[in-house]
């Protein structure tokens, strides 16, 4: 238990044991985990609940015990002078494998308030790069999300795009900005750029088990569109009669049954929040799934048919 150590990993690395129930892990952040690993002199191990069994301790304990023990840990804290501005941004240089798990720790983001102009803000493209800046600072928060979005996509062991801020609590969430904000657009961006990743990620596995086991199902993209003004908006396809696995995206696009179409199928581009309200019994999400996945369980009825086509008119 001593050697005990909570990780930031994407969905991706534990789909295959977070299906099975495996793995001691839990959401952490929007396609994110938060799993526990021993860590041994020359490696680490991947927690699993039979293990935990074995020790008679809970899941919710075994993570206290893990995040106690790291937040004993010394940071070294140091100017990001890679960073190409004036006033520096933040890094975690401790280069001990655990950089992106100081996220975890209660109060850790909070802490950098006395170092940064407004709000601390920070980004973890990959496992071990950690950098922290100020909310009110325009161009320090431009530079850090192309700093996040690089090293996300140059890394072998990325983790997230994605800008995040302190909650109120003593943890942290998923940076929001208001809409006439200048970077707003990249902000959103960066967190559809994840879930396109992870939910690639996720379909190629679910599609080869599928393969293995003889499995007809579905397992439905999840896409991101860019509109003729540059609008961004996350996109994914439900086709009516099909049994599916639906990932939850801004909007859907229909495939409705039309004996009047060429294909027999019409199409129709509708917000997620207009499908759930017209057919949302007809969906169940399966927490098997993360990223989250909506499972079909039935054809629409009459009334929800009709609810729908209202949304079209």
């Amino acid at each position: 238990m001593e050697r005990l150590v909570p990780v930031v990993r994407a969905m991706s690395v534990f789909h295959a044991v977070f299906t099975a129930g495996r793995m001691v892990c839990r959401p952490f952040q929007p396609y994110l985990l938060e799993g526990l690993v021993l860590d041994l002199p020359d490696s680490m191990q991947y927690l699993m609940h039979d293990r935990l069994a074995a020790w008679n301790v809970s899941p919710a304990e075994a993570f206290r015990i893990a995040r106690d023990r790291l937040s004993e840990t010394v940071d070294q804290i140091e100017p990001y002078l890679k960073a190409g501005t004036s006033t520096p941004l933040w890094w975690v240089a401790n280069d001990d494998d655990y950089e992106a798990s100081r996220l975890l720790i209660p109060g850790w983001l909070d802490a950098f308030a006395d170092r940064v102009q407004g709000a601390p803000v920070v980004v973890v493209p990959d496992r071990r790069t950690v950098i922290v800046g100020g909310l009110e600072n325009e161009g320090h928060l431009a530079r850090l999300l192309d700093l996040a979005n690089e090293l996300f996509l140059a890394s072998p062991r990325r983790l997230s795009p994605v800008p995040y801020t302190v909650d109120g609590a003593g943890g942290i969430r998923v940076l929001r900005l208001p809409d006439d904000h200048p970077l707003a657009a990249r902000v959103k961006g960066a967190e559809r750029a994840l879930g396109a990743v992870e939910y690639q990620y996720q379909k190629e596995f679910l599609d080869e088990q599928h393969g293995k086991e003889g499995v007809d199902l579905h397992v439905a993209s999840y896409k991101v569109m860019r509109q003729p003004d540059g609008q961004e908006y996350s996109l994914t396809y439900w086709h009516l009669g099909i049994e599916a696995l639906i990932p939850r995206a801004e909007k859907i696009a229909m495939g409705i049954p039309d004996a009047r179409q060429p294909k027999g199928i019409r199409t129709r581009v509708l917000t997620w929040d207009q499908v759930m309200r017209a057919l949302g019994e007809c969906l169940s999400e399966d927490p098997t799934f993360q990223p989250v996945r909506y499972r079909t369980m039935r054809e629409p009825n009459g009334n929800e048919l009709a609810a729908l086509e209202a949304c079209l008119q």
